[in-house]
């Protein structure tokens, strides 16, 4: 089977797919949807890791000292971020931030900034070999509309598919002719490693390829990413805590 021939029958599996999903939604009038997107009771279960969080913020939170946080200082400090742009008020609780208009807008901004760094990702690693524009968007709405995505990513409002976004964006980077897209591509890596740890092995392939300055680059910009911010919540003893 050649190759075009080998797409164009991925390309109708994910079709009817989607199709049959779809139509069991719409036939059950959602019920699927909520058995399987929204089966969790409310709480920190959906959306929670996106406004969890933001909630800890406005409660005044070290989330280092008080719970058992699994995730880096500069994942906290990008969850900071969204918190210092949503105007509510300091005793607002998970729930309360979730079903609010605010919560509704900066969440959608979050998943529409992802989906189309998606989109892009898609068509640098793999535009050479689409012939029809058309293909790079159906394989990113396929793939935006896979389980993996809504039943996981969009559902927990966890930041795993934003942080599998930039490693694409930075594998699709790596090899370009262009100096400075080398070294975002550098940069994209130990960010991602910064916010999930394990994006941290992609510098195997550095390794192997024997380019040992862009690895040593990638180690200092990796610790800086890495360590710096956990200065803001509390230095050395929010690494042990993390550790």
């Amino acid at each position: 089977m050649n190759k075009k021939l080998a797409r164009n029958w991925l390309y109708f599996i994910w079709g009817i797919a989607n199709t049959v999903v779809l139509t069991v939604a719409f036939v059950t009038k959602g019920k699927v949807f909520k058995k399987i997107f929204f089966a969790m009771s409310l709480g920190f279960e959906q959306f929670g890791d996106f406004f969890g969080p933001i909630c800890w913020h406005y409660q005044g939170i070290n989330v280092y000292e008080i719970y058992d946080c699994n995730f880096p200082a500069l994942g906290v400090a990008f969850f900071d971020f969204f918190s210092r742009i949503l105007n509510v008020s300091d005793n607002t609780s998970q729930t309360g931030l979730m079903n609010s208009a605010y919560g509704a807008v900066i969440f959608m901004i979050f998943v529409v900034t992802t989906f189309i760094l998606f989109t892009f990702a898609i068509e640098l690693l793999v535009g050479t070999d689409i012939e029809k524009k058309w293909e790079k968007y159906y394989i990113s709405i396929s793939l935006v509309c896979s389980f993996p995505f809504m039943g996981y990513a969009v559902k927990t409002g966890n930041v795993v598919f934003f942080v599998l976004t930039l490693m694409m964006l930075a594998i699709g980077l790596k090899d370009s002719e262009n100096k400075y897209c080398r070294e975002i591509a550098l940069l994209l890596i130990a960010f991602c490693a910064g916010m999930k740890i394990f994006p941290a092995a992609l510098g195997l392939l550095y390794l192997k390829e024997k380019r040992w300055k862009e690895s040593l680059r990638l180690v200092i910009y990796g610790i800086i990413f890495f360590f710096v911010p956990f200065l803001i919540y509390g230095g050395w003893s929010a690494i042990c805590l993390f550790f």
